[in-house]
């Protein structure tokens, strides 16, 4: 599956690391892993398109407690055409990778 997308967050940015082609099926898998001492709050959430932070209405992981040294993945996501997957962390140092296909 080739690579896509990837960074490391920023304390208290939304970030957008993947931006699915217009026209365009995508179907991806988000990994971010916390490469810091202390646990982070991961917040992930798709935004159309020209939309650069989320609302409440676009998460789709709230808050969730990312220990030291672990791991969250998600499979299997498929935003639109032109949607973002944007996320935003407590803690600078998470790193984000996306990887999947576009057809």
């Amino acid at each position: 599956m080739p690579r896509l997308g990837g960074l490391t967050l920023a304390s208290g940015s939304q970030q957008i690391v993947y931006t699915a082609p217009q026209n365009k099926r995508a179907t991806v898998t988000l990994n971010l892993v916390n490469t810091t001492a202390i646990g982070a709050d991961i917040t992930v959430g798709f935004v159309p398109s020209g939309s650069s932070s989320m609302t409440p209405n676009d998460y789709i992981e709230y808050r969730t407690n990312l220990a030291p040294g672990n791991i969250i993945e998600r499979t299997g996501i498929t935003p639109f055409s032109g949607e973002s997957i944007i996320v935003l962390s407590n803690q600078s140092g998470v790193s984000v990778v996306v990887w999947g296909y576009t057809e």
